[in-house]
């Protein structure tokens, strides 16, 4: 089909795609294939000879009922007469570092400028084995578009602090993953939404009663009210509730970075030191905790080189619920299913230098969680300690940790799954 002809189309999908909005001269040709299992489309997008592309992302659902049935330019016509509805999503791979190798749904969604001259950039895309695919202007330079189902992967994340931080700890994280495209949310625990200052100088009286319990189910009304399960990324005792969170069936894919201890994993000799301040502290279970800078700048952070070390502390540290440390002890939250065969993907994120969550204990609850059928994977930072996601080089963790989630998520994740709406 020539760009004139294609411009000139009368076909009712085409002049669909026309009403897109992209632009007269940039039209889409869509074809919905005849069976439910297997959707085929192929797409004309009529632009410059060299498409010059906006930063942001923009999504079009087009609905669209066949028309005629006769054979027209080689295309068999719908054979259904239900109205399908499809995105289309215009992206440049070259902007995320691959070529040709990655599925569409994880690149960043671009939309076409207004372009004057039209010139045909059409590619053939076959979606029998792959739900996406891709429509290449030249193979060598960007690709121009991809056509997904509504369903399409989780473009939230959800970030999980652990004890003695709030959510003001992933700023850095939230921006990272923002400029990717991403939501991003990160919600403190209950009553501890506040400056870290605030605080520290009078923390809420109701925060001793704060245990695991009550922080996963804080988490779970923040997830139900999203419109699709977000990736879940939790740190240190964010982790522990990333993984009862997984293990009820929400998160469309988690990653725990250095997690705190779980049901049934061997803590390890430098994990038990480091809860010597609370359990060997009188009453510890009903009061509110606040870690010392001694503590800080040679177990949390002894990374951190020591002309910074209450710069840190004073930006970040928080107090936090002795409970939830006595929580873990006696397993009030329940116990996980290792072999559940309904949870997410998981990455697991350790530390060499770790003294708070030990390596040795990270790959422990590897192997604990590889019983479960769903992809589990393992990642040790060698020279990293539990001040990881704030230390510099904190970067590396993320984008690792991002690379892989989007690549193992589950797909089908557009809505709360039934499961985890129903508990």
């Amino acid at each position: 089909m020539s760009p004139r002809s294609a411009r000139n189309c009368n076909h009712p999908m085409v002049q669909a795609a026309c009403s897109l909005g992209i632009s007269r001269d940039a039209t889409a040709f869509i074809r919905c294939g005849a069976t439910g299992s297997r959707q085929e489309a192929h797409a004309l997008l009529l632009g410059s000879s060299k498409p010059r592309l906006l930063e942001s992302v923009s999504w079009f659902n087009v609905g669209f009922r066949p028309g005629s049935r006769r054979r027209r330019n080689g295309v068999e016509p719908c054979q259904s007469d239900a109205t399908e509805t499809m995105n289309v999503r215009v992206f440049p791979i070259s902007s995320y570092g691959q070529r040709n190798g990655r599925r569409a749904s994880n690149l960043s969604g671009f939309r076409l400028r207004r372009t004057t001259r039209a010139t045909t950039a059409l590619r053939n895309f076959d979606s029998q084995n792959d739900r996406s695919g891709t429509l290449t202007h030249n193979a060598n330079e960007c690709t121009l578009a991809a056509i997904e189902k509504e369903d399409e992967m989780p473009k939230t994340i959800m970030l999980i602090h652990g004890a003695w931080l709030n959510g003001h700890c992933w700023k850095g994280f939230q921006t990272f993953y923002e400029a990717k495209g991403y939501t991003v949310l990160a919600p403190s625990w209950p009553l501890d939404d506040r400056p870290p200052v605030e605080l520290r100088n009078s923390p809420h009286p109701d925060l001793r009663n704060v245990g695991l319990v009550r922080i996963i189910e804080h988490y779970e009304r923040e997830i139900r009210a999203l419109p699709q399960q977000p990736i879940l990324i939790g740190h240190s005792f964010g982790g522990t509730v990333t993984q009862f969170l997984l293990d009820r069936g929400f998160g469309a894919a988690g990653v725990v970075i250095d997690p705190a201890p779980t049901s049934g994993v061997l803590v390890g000799r430098q994990t038990i030191v480091s809860t010597f301040p609370v359990f060997f502290s009188l009453g510890s279970w009903r009061r509110v905790m606040t870690m010392s800078r001694k503590f800080f700048g040679t177990r949390f952070a002894q990374t951190v080189p020591l002309a910074e070390q209450d710069e840190a502390y004073d930006r970040y540290i928080v107090p936090t619920p002795g409970k939830i440390y006595w929580d873990g002890l006696w397993n009030t939250a329940g116990k996980i299913r290792w072999d559940n065969p309904s949870r997410a993907p998981l990455l697991l994120i350790g530390g060499g230098k770790d003294l708070i969550a030990e390596a040795s204990m990270t790959k422990a609850m590897y192997e604990k969680q590889t019983q479960a059928p769903s992809r589990t994977d393992i990642k040790i930072f060698a020279d990293r300690s539990h001040w990881t996601c704030l230390a510099p080089g904190w970067e590396e963790v993320a984008d690792y940790a991002l690379n892989w989630a989007a690549q193992n998520a589950w797909e089908g994740a557009s809505r709360v799954r039934q499961s985890a709406s129903a508990a």
